[in-house]
């Protein structure tokens, strides 16, 4: 069974005698359904923490660095291939494709480069519209 502990640590626990004792502790904090472990504690704040990454950022060293990962990542072209030669794989490829590269907003090219934030923030945030 798993329980919350009044220190905000999720722990696993075992029925001894109509009590509950402690088995195994995750060692993570978690406050009212948030995870909140941080080793630096200066990133604390999330606001304080986007303000850090974007000075990393603009470091000359880690500029390059993210760079150099997201460069070959945006300069691949993407394409779909069907699974196989049957007619259903084909029109399955083709529906992905338009899906992919016809989007009203966007191209597909600036979802990746939006999704490739996550290397200079640690998360990239996303939105699903339907």
């Amino acid at each position: 069974m798993t329980t919350g502990g009044g220190d905000g640590h999720v722990e696993l626990a075992e029925a001894t005698g109509g009590t509950f004792k402690p088995i195994l502790q995750t060692g993570l904090s978690i406050w009212s359904g948030t995870l909140d472990e941080e080793y630096l504690t200066v990133l604390k704040p999330l606001t304080t923490a986007i303000k850090v990454f974007k000075e990393m950022a603009d470091d000359a060293v880690i500029g390059a660095m993210l760079e150099s990962i997201k460069t070959p990542l945006l300069s691949t072209p993407f394409e779909v291939n069907a699974a196989g030669a049957s007619d259903e794989d084909k029109k399955a490829a083709e529906f992905l494709e338009t899906c992919l590269f016809e989007m009203p907003e966007m191209s597909w090219r600036e979802h990746v480069e939006e999704s490739l934030d996550f290397l200079d923030f640690g998360f990239a945030i996303s939105e699903k519209v339907l």
